[in-house]
């Protein structure tokens, strides 16, 4: 795990992907590791929905976390009204 970490980022599936562990265990792992300072979140992926909210971790001694940015309320309110249509009409 902390191989791919310091060759690649990865988020959780793909870190338990690599490792063969549970998300649970990855997540107790990442966890230990960020208090230890020694992973950081570098970059926030989409969920399903499209939204940054998936963390995508790297190796970095002391290194800040990325920001994660935010959906202006417009965009987000445009894409549930999108959903709702989707579902009225599917």
């Amino acid at each position: 795990m902390l191989r791919a970490l310091a060759t690649t980022s990865c988020n959780y599936l793909e870190l338990a992907a690599i490792s063969s562990q549970s998300q649970s265990t990855i997540s107790n792992w990442l966890t230990a590791l960020r208090n230890a300072k020694l992973v950081h979140v570098c970059a926030w992926d989409g969920d399903t929905r499209g939204y940054p909210t998936v963390p995508r971790f790297a190796f970095g001694i002391d290194k800040p976390d990325a920001i994660r940015p935010s959906i202006p309320a417009n965009v987000r309110a445009q894409k549930i009204r999108d959903r709702k249509k989707e579902a009225r009409n599917g």
